[in-house]
């Protein structure tokens, strides 16, 4: 194999080794080692797991909640979002259903206009003129204004699939965000037929 410095490349390589923890138990932690291009340099980075005294695994409206909730309580919170901060309800379920249930009634009512009010009343279903305002409701799937407004609570949002590897650490990807003094599981739930 060339020697990396004289071809002008980086070689990286991962070590695990272990580290002390807040609370005094062992915990291994990856340490990223890199030769640089062309010299001597040598950088070591240390990833160490993020602290927090609660970690929130959903931001939907439970995990709002709470970060509104531990607001100026002193307490730091990291919340783990998959999707989009909000949940499933003004996104997907409940916003948009309302507003798609809400067109049909409104053609309902101009229908009744007939026998109440009006001699004569003629429409036609513009259904990309629904659609459109059934994503407007949902806000486009923009979730820019309610991220922003939890992390204005002081809570710090984490974007990606969580995973727990214990009773209190989750998995971020590679980052590892371990909970102090709690964590919630707050992703929301499925339905299910019952067997």
């Amino acid at each position: 194999m060339a020697d990396p410095l004289d071809d002008g490349v980086a070689l990286c390589g991962e070590l695990t080794k272990p580290i002390p923890k807040s609370d005094g138990q062992g915990r291994a932690a990856s340490t990223i080692l890199c030769i640089a291009a062309f010299g001597v340099a040598v950088t070591e980075v240390l990833r160490v797991a993020e602290e927090f005294d609660v970690v929130c695994l959903g931001g939907g409206v439970a995990g709002e909640a709470i970060a509104v909730g531990l607001q100026g309580s002193g307490l730091t919170l990291a919340v783990v979002e998959r999707e989009l901060v909000g949940g499933e309800c003004p996104y997907w379920g409940c916003v948009p259903s309302k507003t798609l249930l809400r067109s049909g009634e409104t053609l309902t009512e101009a229908g009744r206009a007939r026998v109440l009010a009006a001699s004569r009343v003629d429409w036609n279903v513009d259904f990309p003129k629904i659609s459109t305002r059934v994503r407007w409701m949902a806000r486009n799937l923009d979730d820019s204004r309610p991220a922003a407004a939890m992390e204005a609570t002081g809570a710090k949002l984490f974007r990606g699939e969580g995973t727990l590897t214990d009773s209190r650490t989750v998995m971020v990807g590679s980052q590892e965000l371990v909970g102090r003094r709690a964590l919630v599981i707050a992703n929301g739930s499925t339905a299910a037929i019952p067997r």
